[in-house]
């Protein structure tokens, strides 16, 4: 089968900032591909042989998340987030970049893959847990760009979801009262938590999450006084009317 020999002399940089880069690749005269890539010149995979292909670092991790709670059929975990190119809130499985400090590392996926569970769904790994590769490298899409991925399978086994609510909560309060320290808090904080408590009551998971919110109310009082009070007040008001923690 014909493969196209592109080399690092047909290859033209048409942008570039620190977060993207485009470049004109030509694999024939007069005829150009053109490709959205992370990489600089240097590491774009389009002039890589096969030996480079199958040595690399991937781009990012995106981590498939089984919640295995004894007694429960297991959960799939997504994270509910804003991509600007989409324009809307989109389902995902958690995922992020590897980092070059993660690449000093003997499994930088791995390293990656744990951070971004922390991070982005307050989870952190346990003895008990489970991690291991789906695929080491795959490139997401390669119609326009060369950003390539590890996926991971990640498994949270827990004998109840005690442990796992006390660690979501002080992941909630901690970034709850760093809002408050720096000075940009604002009135949206507890609309956007309970929002998405109510996002999530359709799932398993849903109930035994919703502690959170009477966790964080006192707090609130204590701190931001009474004149919040109220607005807390009214936001619980709608989570519980809505039918939360009544089954």
């Amino acid at each position: 089968m014909y493969k196209p020999v592109i080399t690092k002399e047909k290859v033209k940089t048409i942008y570039e900032n620190r977060f993207l880069k485009a470049y004109d690749l030509q694999y024939e005269e007069g005829k150009h591909y053109y490709v959205a890539s992370r990489r600089t010149l240097n590491e774009l995979t389009a002039i890589m042989n096969d030996d480079e292909i199958k040595n690399m670092v991937p781009d990012a991790v995106s981590c498939a998340v089984i919640l295995n709670i004894k007694g429960r059929e297991p959960v799939l975990c997504l994270s509910r987030e804003y991509r600007f190119p989409a324009g809307h809130f989109l389902l995902s499985v958690p995922a992020g970049l590897i980092d070059k400090e993660d690449v000093e590392n003997e499994n930088p996926a791995f390293v990656a893959a744990k951070r971004e569970l922390e991070e982005e769904m307050g989870i952190k790994l346990e003895n008990s847990d489970e991690l291991t590769f789906v695929s080491p490298l795959l490139f997401s899409t390669p119609g326009m760009t060369d950003e390539s991925n590890a996926v991971v399978q990640v498994v949270i086994n827990r004998d109840s979801m005690k442990s796992l609510i006390f660690f979501l909560v002080s992941i909630h309060i901690a970034v709850f009262i760093k809002k408050i320290i720096i000075g940009i808090f604002v009135s949206d904080t507890i609309d956007r938590i309970t929002n998405q408590i109510l996002d999530c009551k359709r799932s398993e998971i849903s109930i035994h999450l919703c502690p959170v919110a009477f966790l964080i109310k006192p707090l609130c009082s204590f701190i931001v006084g009474s004149c919040f009070k109220e607005h807390l007040k009214n936001m619980l008001t709608k989570a519980l009317s809505s039918g939360i923690g009544t089954k």
